[in-house]
């Protein structure tokens, strides 16, 4: 099982800052990972709707326990390579993809 508190992550702030664009939007975070930003963005937007992402399916099974009562996300594992077929027909207000080095 993965700890939550082995990754915490940065730049919160600075990602809620520059996707608050539109209130009550739908965002897709391509690399969710713990939901860390996932939960924020939840949090602090008042989205609609967001569409997480991950290539892990470790991540996958995290995120979807994390987030089991949340209805206004929709948790999906994919690659980067696969996204356009997963949501090509979506607009997204905001998009996030943390591609820094992973510490997990």
């Amino acid at each position: 099982m993965i700890d939550e508190s082995f990754h915490i992550p940065v730049l919160t702030e600075e990602v809620i800052e520059f996707l608050l664009i539109k209130k009550n939007g739908t965002f897709l975070d391509v690399t969710a990972g713990f939901g860390g930003h996932s939960a924020a963005i939840l949090e602090e937007l008042n989205v609609s709707s967001l569409i997480a992402t991950d290539q892990d399916p470790e991540a996958i099974r995290f995120l979807k326990s994390k987030f089991k009562t949340e209805e206004r996300i929709s948790i999906h594992q994919a690659r980067f390579s696969e996204l356009h077929k997963l949501f090509s027909a979506n607009n997204f207000d905001g998009i996030l993809a943390d591609i820094g080095v992973s510490s997990y």
